[in-house]
């Protein structure tokens, strides 16, 4: 019997399909692995600000929902951050995609310094090595990242 709703036996291609060069694939696995440390990071710091602080147990619902907005903001500016410094530039195929990468590693750089360097009365939080091995693989992805962009092999597929 033949079927008039039967589907066509063809294959359908993409034509505009191109494959992602590897010089790219290394960039966004650098991106990748950035950001997961970012996120780690970001998230220890939280569990140990929770942890030193047992008070915030105590306050009322509405309080807590408020911190809770706050820990979602900074995870919002750590997603923002990296979708305009580092991961916009490499998928539009900007040329100063190395240039905003270093300057994301000036802005990561200048941060630490200013809450390692602000003098404050509050007693200090111990910092995990863990936690400063991630800070540190970071900055260190985003800067290898940067050097890698402005080579000529991937210049060549940076186009804008």
């Amino acid at each position: 019997m033949n079927n008039p709703y039967k589907t066509p036996h063809a294959k359908i291609d993409d034509l505009s399909y191109q494959p992602l060069p590897s010089v790219l694939k290394s960039l966004y696995w650098l991106m990748g692995l950035a950001f997961i440390c970012s996120l780690i990071s970001t998230s220890i710091g939280f569990l140990n600000v929770i942890q030193a602080a047992s008070w915030i147990f105590r306050l009322p619902w509405a309080d807590q929902l408020m911190l809770l907005g706050l820990a979602a903001s900074g995870y919002g500016l750590l997603f923002g951050f990296y979708y305009f410094l580092v991961f916009r530039p490499l998928q539009l195929r900007w040329r100063a995609t190395s240039r905003w990468w270093l300057m994301a590693v000036l802005v990561l750089v200048l941060l630490w310094l200013w809450f390692s360097l602000l003098p404050d009365e509050n007693p200090r939080l111990t910092t995990s090595l863990f936690d400063v091995l991630l800070a540190s693989a970071e900055i260190a992805l985003l800067m290898l990242g940067g050097l890698l962009a402005s080579r000529p092999a991937a210049l060549e597929y940076l186009i804008n």
